[in-house]
């Protein structure tokens, strides 16, 4: 009555994420196909291992940019949710697995960036233009028939093509069995409200008349690695130059 619930079965999330990961031996190869093959998938995961853990919306450009990320203090802006009179926005903390997935995530582009300089350039460049904080971190690539090889932004429905029939479950799943999972942790029903950007305008987890602190922010970011821990959730490296 009070809104969708979602609790997977104790197995369910790690299996999930395992059958997510891109399989080794796309890894090694250094084919431009095989490498894009492997982006492909490997993006997939990241996006897969943020989204659930910051209990981000199924929006276009999950995450936004890398300027959205203090690395120094692992938190994460984020604007998954626009109102009429304003705008909402809240900020969250990266478990220590979810910053080692991001620290993970920028090599991956970088060495995507000096495979793809000369043979793909525009892939090169949107590589570039990602660690600048200047576009979208999580992008796939394209490759139209007989056409060069292109940058593509997340969306609900490329993130459909993506994972295909390994994601079965319904959209924002992430935020609703986070959400099941904290609630039997025992974190209160407003930090949980704050992290996931419940609040109205005016009423902010961290506003100016608001009890909450910085505080909670890292509690629950220390209740999630433990559920990622449970689950053997793990961070995984990217495609690199051998």
């Amino acid at each position: 009555r009070l809104g969708s619930r979602l609790v997977l079965p104790k197995h369910v999330l790690h299996n999930l994420f395992d059958f997510l990961s891109p399989p080794p031996a796309i890894k090694i190869s250094n084919s431009l196909d095989g490498i894009i093959t492997y982006h492909n998938r490997y993006v997939a995961y990241v996006c897969a291992l943020l989204t659930f853990v910051t209990g981000h919306r199924d929006v276009t450009a999950p995450m936004g940019q890398l300027s959205d990320y203090n690395p120094y203090t692992q938190t994460w802006w984020i604007s998954d949710k626009e109102v009429r009179h304003g705008l909402a926005a809240r900020t969250v903390v990266l478990p220590i697995t979810a910053a080692r997935q991001v620290e993970l995530y920028l090599q991956h582009l970088r060495a995507l960036e000096q495979r793809t300089r000369f043979v793909a350039p525009k892939i090169s460049e949107r590589c570039e233009t990602a660690l600048a904080g200047s576009a979208n971190l999580l992008f796939a690539i394209s490759t139209p028939f007989e056409m060069e090889a292109a940058p593509a932004d997340l969306c609900p429905s490329l993130l459909r093509s993506l994972y295909g029939k390994k994601l079965p479950f319904p959209r924002n799943w992430p935020r609703h069995h986070l959400r099941s999972e904290l609630k039997q942790l025992g974190v209160a029903p407003e930090q949980i409200d704050g992290w996931m950007g419940h609040e109205e305008i005016g009423e902010e987890a961290l506003g100016r008349h608001s009890g909450l602190s910085r505080r909670f922010l890292d509690q629950i970011a220390n209740q999630i690695e433990q559920i990622m821990n449970y689950h053997q959730i793990k961070a995984l490296p990217g495609w690199q130059t051998h």
